[in-house]
């Protein structure tokens, strides 16, 4: 049976109304609620933005006074610091170079400029402001530096000119050194050795290298003061029937101790401008190699190893004396022991120079370029060494490369490139050298140095590189080496030696060196000669 669906009762028309208003209220007050609520929010959020600008505000004003207080800081403001790094000075300002040259506009030092800005360095007028660094094209003159302090360097060993100068080199009477007699001091015992070898040629030359020419002996003006005359080499190797010749970078760091560094990566090939054959002693261009000589890249049994092989000068030229069935090895290391005894010979020379002046000569370094000639047996013969080689490419832009190469080398050798702490390259006791090199790195031959006979004296010689039997001046000079050891990039070491011991001079101090040297090579080969 179906039941009938029980119904709820209708509201009335006034209970209605009275739900609608009841409705209406309710959610007029969640309005109100929730609009209350949204301003609020809004109010605490505009108020905690504008504290915070108030506060970067003040910040910044702060900050600003600060900075602009800096030039003011006494150095008294921080002790510590003023105590190991010599005052503010020492660390408010940039490393700064004084480049020094004759009509330097004319852009011939510009690779030099370049390489001292991108490592970091100001340059300044030195005769007006503090300078860290000099680097002069032309021997400084002695006003320069007439006080040098500690960490300032000087691109020109004091004494050079034993090395540089052209009558004295070439007179010198050294191996790979062609015979030389200085005018007209040795006037007559040229003339009588002329007499002996009537079938040497010979050219006379003056100190600044200009107007040589082959001349009979008869025709010589030997009486000039300031010329010398040389044995002309008459075998020269030729390459596409032009003579050359070869310049070497070379780097002296140090004088006793004598240290000498090779620039090995690469040299300078120029070529004369006219071919040798056929000989004819009038025409200059065909002997002589000057300032518009032949560069690389125009030979042709050269042009395709250096331009399309992409190899370098000293690569190229190895590659072609190969290929003639001639050892390149053979022959460097003939040039290397010519560098090596000119150095040797002249050590003692500019030691005495500079101790005349200087009590240290820790404040020099100086680079010069060895000229070399090759006869056809490969025998080498120095020429002569330039002060202040060429570093410009305004003649040749190929050579851009190779000298920007050799400045960034030369830099890094000599610590220039360590700028941090400028004035605190020869102050071994602040805390940031120990990073470098401490005491403790001077320590070697552990088996003979910690035995009795050399702990208890320094008699034996073999005891005589030990940590303690070193002087105070040899830490320094060896903590100089072991820096230039880790910063040596490109460079070579030619003295001290530990294969060629011939190359080694034998002072005091540089006895003590070469032990010292000995014994790191025989613990590390990277410290052993090459």
């Amino acid at each position: 049976m179906l039941r009938k669906r029980r119904e709820s009762p209708k509201p009335s028309s006034g209970e209605m109304a009275s739900d609608s208003y009841k409705e209406k209220q309710a959610n007029g007050e969640a309005f109100k609620s929730t609009t209350g609520y949204d301003v609020a929010s809004k109010l605490n959020l505009l108020t905690a933005l504008i504290m915070v600008t108030l506060a970067a505000v003040t910040f910044n004003l702060y900050l600003t006074s600060r900075l602009e207080s800096i030039g003011d800081i006494d150095e008294d403001d921080f002790p510590s610091f003023s105590q190991q790094h010599g005052g503010k000075d020492s660390y408010f300002h940039r490393p700064r170079v004084w480049i020094h040259g004759e009509n330097m506009e004319v852009g011939y030092l510009r690779h030099v400029v370049e390489s001292f800005h991108r490592i970091g360095y100001d340059l300044v007028n030195g005769t007006q402001e503090e300078w860290d660094v000099l680097w002069s094209h032309d021997y400084p003159i002695r006003k320069f530096f007439s006080t040098l302090k500690a960490h300032q360097r000087v691109n020109h060993f004091p004494g050079s000119g034993y090395i540089t100068n052209k009558v004295s080199l070439a007179t010198s009477e050294m191996p790979h050194i062609p015979k030389a007699f200085h005018l007209p001091k040795d006037k007559e015992k040229f003339i009588e050795f002329a007499e002996k070898h009537p079938k040497r040629l010979w050219v006379k030359k003056s100190n600044n290298h200009r107007g040589i020419e082959i001349q009979k002996v008869q025709n010589m003006d030997l009486d000039s003061s300031g010329n010398f005359v040389q044995e002309y080499i008459q075998n020269p190797l030729l390459i596409d029937g032009k003579k050359f010749d070869i310049g070497l970078y070379v780097t002296l760091t140090s004088i006793d101790p004598l240290r000498v560094y090779i620039y090995d990566k690469d040299i300078l090939l120029r070529f004369c401008k006219e071919p040798y054959h056929p000989f004819d002693p009038t025409n200059f261009d065909s002997y002589v190699v000057g300032d518009s000589y032949t560069p690389i890249w125009e030979m042709p049994s050269l042009n395709t190893t250096f331009t399309t092989l992409n190899y370098n000068m000293k690569q190229s030229l190895n590659l072609y004396l190969k290929s003639v069935g001639k050892d390149p090895d053979k022959m460097w290391r003939k040039i290397e022991e010519a560098i090596a005894m000119v150095y040797k010979e002249k050590e003692e020379f500019m030691s005495r120079a500079a101790a005349m002046s200087f009590k240290t000569t820790r404040n020099f370094f100086e680079m010069v370029r060895f000229d070399f000639l090759v006869d056809e047996d490969l025998n080498v013969y120095l020429m002569e060494a330039n002060m202040s080689p060429n570093l410009s490419s305004l003649h040749f832009a190929p050579n851009k490369l190779l000298y920007e190469q050799v400045i960034f080398n030369l830099l890094s050798l000599v610590g220039l490139t360590r700028i941090d702490g400028i004035t605190d390259w020869h102050n071994y006791e602040a805390d940031k050298w120990d990073l470098r090199v401490s005491d403790k790195d001077l320590a070697i031959n552990e088996e003979v140095c910690s035995s009795d006979e050399c702990y208890l004296s320094c008699k034996s010689t073999k005891c005589r590189s030990c940590y303690m039997c070193l002087s105070d001046s040899m830490k320094f000079h060896l903590k100089d080496a072991f820096l230039e050891q880790k910063s040596i990039w490109s460079s070579k070491r030619l003295i001290p030696s530990t294969i060629y011991e011939h190359f080694n001079s034998e002072t005091t101090n540089n006895l003590v060196q070469n032990d010292w040297f000995k014994a790191k090579c025989s613990s590390d080969p990277n410290w052993c000669s090459r």
